[in-house]
């Protein structure tokens, strides 16, 4: 619910939004166990500070190699709107001049990249004291008094200064002349080319998406539509900004509804994210992707733009976090539609994709929701593609979120799709307790969700604690368990431990069903005990539980008289994919 360049406020209440300072990290000689030391990182951090603990927020890190670890962090105001002017400079002359030290167990040394300091106008620097030219050795300290001998140099130094003007007037008249020179033989200025560039048409689009295979689908659009759609990329009309760009609201000259991206203009990291998420979206369909509407781009004026369905409700982290679920709670029915739908969505990205798609930054925010709040997983600008036959993909840098990053990518940078299911583990959390996945606000040991909420998960006495205050116990507590034992599977240390995103999809529906059936809503009787999934890689003999093997099958498994109840995928499932 804040705006760019804002947080809400440390230990403050929902939408209380402040503003920042902005620092960023490069980290070295870091520990193989960091991703697991965060808060006692954060700890030293704001004690050297001289700040509390909930006042310090990673926002975002990567590894750069095995024990370089790239650090960006919000420091948040306890009191006012933002940091003063003073306040911001101690904090910058600490980081400067290394006064803040870490556990060398942790860390190495550190390096700053970058120091910003955010406020409702532009921050600049405390400007410097301005002196007065010193006199030079050879410049007289004070006037002549000998008023004939300055009389008598008057006429030289006029004479002196009638030349050098003369010298300076023809010198600009013949640069002048020079550069209109030029652009007359020029075919044409910048300015033109600038502005042919960005109404290119769609018959002729840039060479570096010439090897795309565009399905008919997908529209190539001009930038002066997209401009106008979005008045001009008018502020008023921006959505966030998600990874590589912003994102704005907008209007077609058909009527139709989208939200178009803005790549951060610049740099090769752009061109190659943008030619990831065209190819990417133009080729996958399903109703729990958000679909990719058209494009526009051109290389030579850095300009990227992608259009999407607008999809209306907002995120399920605004709406679990923000200012949309304050007042009016996500109810239990709602929360399971939503984890069923993600779930479909990234099974569909894992086990019906060839090669599979590994999403790599799934989190509450890239959740977006329909009025009906059905789930649509959104921001491939991260994605990668698994090698053909393999489930894995190796990456050289870690990239993600702060506390949706599974430990193994984070240490190794071994990519799997087993990583997804630990950042849909997360979020399956987020759900069930209503907590962000790192809050400094929390009590001490609960910081981080996971965990917190592990030992917790594998206690069936106090299972319950995990549950989300505004539910008001309004949920049925046999399939919170049951669910619980998913997200427990899910964010499991060992990747063999976690299942498949099909398996979770049919297990959630197991839930889902049997909630039906003991409302009387729902009859079925299911014959065929041998069956298997059209479009997974899940199989089922109608017998098993959630989970036949692994450290959470116990807590999973139902009772033997329900088996057959629950049994696998319904018809429904079968028809539509997942």
């Amino acid at each position: 619910c804040c705006v760019d360049n804002m947080m809400n406020r440390p230990g403050g209440e929902t939408c209380s939004c402040v503003y920042p300072i902005e620092i960023g990290l490069l980290l070295d000689n870091v520990s193989s166990n960091f991703i697991n030391s965060t808060v006692a990182f954060q700890h030293q951090l704001a004690s050297q500070l001289k700040l509390q603990d909930p006042q310090v927020v990673i926002t975002a890190f990567y590894y750069i190699t095995t024990s370089e670890l790239n650090m960006s962090i919000y420091l948040g105001p306890l009191v006012g709107v933002s940091f003063s002017s003073q306040e911001a400079t101690s904090v910058k002359a600490s980081l400067d001049a290394h006064k803040v030290r870490f556990n060398s167990s942790l860390v190495g040394n550190y390096t700053l990249l970058r120091f910003n300091l955010f406020g409702p106008e532009p921050v600049s620097p405390s400007p410097s004291p301005v002196f007065a030219p010193s006199p030079s050795r050879n410049q007289p300290l004070s006037t002549p008094t000998n008023n004939q001998s300055s009389a008598s140099e008057r006429p030289k130094g006029k004479v002196r200064l009638g030349i050098i003007l003369g010298v300076g007037i023809a010198i600009v008249a013949l640069l002048c002349l020079s550069i209109l020179f030029i652009r007359k033989l020029a075919p044409g200025n910048k300015e033109s080319e600038e502005k042919a560039s960005l109404t290119k048409s769609a018959s002729d689009p840039p060479q570096m998406l010439s090897l795309l295979t565009r399905p008919t689908s997908t529209r190539i659009f001009s930038y002066e539509d997209l401009k106008e759609a979005t008045n001009g990329f008018d502020p008023a009309n921006l959505l966030g900004e998600g990874g590589f760009g912003r994102v704005y609201r907008g209007n077609l000259k058909d009527g139709m509804a989208v939200a178009i991206k803005r790549l951060s203009s610049g740099g090769h990291q752009g061109d190659k994210e943008f030619l990831v998420e065209v190819e990417m979206l133009s080729r996958l369909h399903h109703r729990h992707l958000v679909k990719l509407v058209g494009f526009f781009s051109s290389r030579d004026s850095s300009q990227h733009l992608l259009c999407y369905e607008l999809v209306p409700n907002g995120s399920l982290e605004s709406w679990l976090h923000g200012r949309l679920g304050a007042n009016n709670p996500l109810d239990w029915d709602t929360r399971m539609k939503i984890a069923i739908g993600a779930a479909r969505g990234l099974a569909y990205l894992h086990e019906d994709c060839q090669p599979c798609v590994i999403h790599r930054d799934f989190k509450a925010s890239n959740i977006l929701l329909e009025d009906n709040f059905q789930a649509k997983v959104a921001d491939f600008g991260l994605a990668k593609q698994a090698p053909e036959g393999q489930t894995s993909y190796v990456s050289t840098r870690v990239m993600g979120t702060f506390g949706y990053v599974a430990p193994e990518y984070a240490m190794t940078g071994h990519l799997l799709v087993k990583s997804d299911v630990y950042s849909y583990g997360v979020v399956l959390l987020e759900l069930l307790s209503g907590r962000k996945p790192v809050d400094m606000a929390q009590p001490t040991g609960q910081e981080n969700l996971v965990t917190w909420a592990r030992p917790v998960l594998k206690d069936v006495d106090h299972i319950y604690d995990l549950a989300d205050p505004r539910l008001n116990g309004q949920y049925p507590r046999e399939d919170f368990a049951q669910v619980a034992a998913v997200a427990a599977a899910c964010v499991a240390p060992e990747t063999n431990q976690r299942p498949t995103m099909g398996e979770v999809v049919q297990s959630l529906k197991m839930v889902q069903h049997s909630n039906d059936m003991s409302d009387g809503t729902f009859a079925t009787s299911w014959h065929n005990h041998n069956t298997r999934q059209t479009s997974a890689t899940f199989e089922s003999d109608g017998t098993s539980s959630f989970f036949s093997s692994g450290p959470f099958s116990g807590l999973a498994a139902l009772d033997e008289g329900e088996d057959a109840q629950r049994g696998p995928t319904m018809s429904e499932d079968l028809l539509e994919g997942r």
